[in-house]
Parts: structure tokens; C-alpha cells; sequence
């Protein structure tokens, strides 16, 4: 999401240092710029009309309460939708749930879309 480009720049930083490399040289896109560049770029054409859109539908949280998306200690100690593994797939899951339909190729439950979600397919 916006708000974690800036974190992400400094992780790879850090690691970059630490490893004594030079900083990569990474374009970093915000998930909901990744999300409209795709959408957008498929046969359908336009189908996401702003990047508002694009970040209301990562916030829309279609996967909150799928559970094994968390790390396996959040699944066990906390009641928890705040860890970083579960954020990343809800999002990860919500990018191919929207693009896979636009360029037809069909979800996979476990793979595309959390593995206790039907497809309907």
C-alpha cells in the first residue's frame, strides 16, 4: 500500500549495506498503481477507472476472515488480522481474484484465491 513504499525502500536498503552491494536500482510501485496498470492493460481495457478505485478495492478486504493466511505463531497465539503474512496474501489474493478474470485465466482455489474459497468454475 502507499504508506509502506517508503519501509520497503529502506528494507532493501538495509540489506543492500549489509551485504555491502550497491542500492538496487528497483522501481517501486504502490499496490493499488500495480493493480491499475494490470487491470487496465488487459483485452477488457479499462476496467479500473482511477487509482482511488484501484486502493478502495485493496481495502475492500474480500479474504479478512480466511483462516491460514496468517503465520503459523498468529494462528496459533493471537486473534490477529494485523500480520504482515496475512496482509500480504489478502492482498497478493484480492490483485489476481480482480485480474485473472481479465485475462481469462481461470482461479485456482489455494493458488489464486485462499484454498477454502470455491470458484464457481
Amino acid at each position: 500500500m502507499p504508506q509502506t513504499c517508503g519501509q520497503s525502500e529502506g528494507v532493501l536498503a538495509s540489506l543492500a549495506n549489509r551485504s555491502n552491494l550497491s542500492d538496487p536500482s528497483i522501481s517501486f510501485l504502490s499496490l493499488p498503481m500495480l493493480l491499475l496498470m494490470l487491470a487496465n492493460s488487459s483485452q477488457e481495457g479499462k476496467t479500473l477507472p482511477s487509482l482511488n478505485i484501484a486502493e478502495a478495492e485493496l481495502e475492500k478486504e474480500r479474504f479478512l476472515y480466511q483462516v491460514g493466511l496468517s503465520c503459523p505463531w498468529h494462528e496459533a497465539m493471537t486473534d490477529t488480522d494485523t500480520c504482515s503474512s496475512a496482509m500480504v496474501s489478502k492482498w497478493s489474493y484480492t490483485v489476481l481474484d480482480l485480474c485473472c478474470q481479465l485475462y481469462k485465466i481461470p482461479l485456482v482455489a489455494g493458488k489464486h484465491i485462499p484454498a477454502s474459497v470455491e470458484t464457481g468454475q
